[in-house]
């Protein structure tokens, strides 16, 4: 979730050095926008720039410092009767607790924010609780349940028209698929997810879509096509420098010397 500004530069600062990945500098310029909030802003600035640092711990794997200031958060939206902004804290509780593992305090988190968002009418937030339950679901060995709210999350993101998160859903549903046996279904899905990737120009995304095809199509028997997806994805992984080059460029050379 992107982070929000209010009131205090600081906000601005730790904004941008979070988009560009920087969590340290993020960490810096949200500690002292905190400082000035403490001393005499306002409860929404408060909330903003602790949600703000919440953000940052979770995303450097500080869970319990995230949590902690989620659940600040959460007291101070409740007391300024703000449903959206207590909807997305509670989304941001639930992934935190699904990437724990937690499922049931996750489960409880995400229908707590479903039932505020549709409320709402909030089509975009719903989109992301949906794919983010399909994902819990499917955590859970809940397949069925996981395909029925991906879809659900498909639905939403068409009437926000988020082709990003549209394509991710792709991918998820491929995943799941492929989970079940449904080896046509996991294909035609992550073909999908390709195709949207190509299409908005991104190939990270789709070098990671071609390197699901790649299992897919090993499992079919088609190795033809695995050794053709994987191709791809080597040459993307040397271009950009990441981490698993050697080791694709080795099932790379394992697939052509089956051939």
């Amino acid at each position: 979730m992107m982070p929000l500004v209010h009131e205090n530069p600081f906000n601005v600062l730790g904004n941008r050095a979070f988009a560009r990945g920087n969590l340290g500098a993020a960490l810096a310029h949200y500690q002292r926008a905190l400082e000035d909030a403490r001393r005499g802003g306002s409860d929404r600035s408060l909330a903003v720039t602790l949600g703000n640092l919440a953000n940052v711990y979770a995303g450097m794997g500080r869970r319990d410092e995230a949590d902690g200031l989620y659940h600040q958060v959460l007291d101070i939206e409740r007391r300024l009767g703000d449903a959206r902004q207590i909807a997305l804290t509670l989304l941001h509780l639930g992934n935190l607790a699904a990437d724990a593992l937690e499922m049931s305090r996750a489960r409880a988190y995400y229908l707590e924010a479903r039932d505020l968002l549709e409320r709402l009418g909030e089509t975009g937030p719903l989109g992301v609780l949906y794919q983010n339950m399909g994902l819990l679901a499917r955590e859970s060995g809940e397949h069925e349940a996981a395909v029925a709210a991906f879809e659900s999350a498909l639905v939403l993101m068409r009437r926000a028209d988020d082709r990003r998160g549209i394509a991710a859903v792709y991918t998820n549903l491929s995943r799941t698929y492929l989970l079940m046996g449904r080896l046509d279904d996991a294909y035609a899905c992550g073909a999908t997810a390709l195709a949207m990737a190509d299409r908005l120009g991104d190939e990270l995304a789709a070098a990671s879509a071609r390197y699901h095809l790649t299992g897919i199509c090993e499992a079919r028997g088609d190795t033809a096509a695995a050794r053709a997806h994987l191709r791809v994805v080597v040459d993307i992984d040397r271009r950009y420098g990441l981490p698993k080059y050697e080791e694709n460029r080795a099932r790379l050379a394992a697939l052509e010397a089956a051939s």
